[in-house]
């Protein structure tokens, strides 16, 4: 297929998708869970956007991390996992991420 059609076709596909912010009930939801599921990249349009965003429950999230952190001495915390903050190591990473 000629690049031109495949991009007026990816085009097209987008301008007719669900968009963020309509309105769906929960069976429409589901099918569409259901059909992106079968595809080659789930996670992503034909245009590289994202198709999902991850859920979280974010006090369950910092009642999990004040029971990991409880009685323990504890300056700062870096994603999830306990660190020091270290200027040396970040300058590692950095010359690292450099190449």
């Amino acid at each position: 297929m000629p690049q031109v059609v495949l991009r007026v076709l990816n085009y097209k596909a987008c301008r007719g998708a669900i968009m963020f912010g309509d309105t769906l009930l929960p069976s429409e939801c589901f099918l569409i869970v259901e059909e992106l599921r079968k595809t080659s990249l789930c996670f992503q349009c034909a245009h590289g956007r994202p198709t999902t965003a991850p859920l979280i429950n974010l006090e369950v999230l910092h009642k999990q991390i004040a029971t990991l952190t409880k009685n323990r001495d504890v300056k700062s915390w870096h994603g999830l996992r306990r660190e020091d903050i270290n200027l040396e190591r970040a300058m590692q990473r950095l010359d690292s991420a450099r190449g």
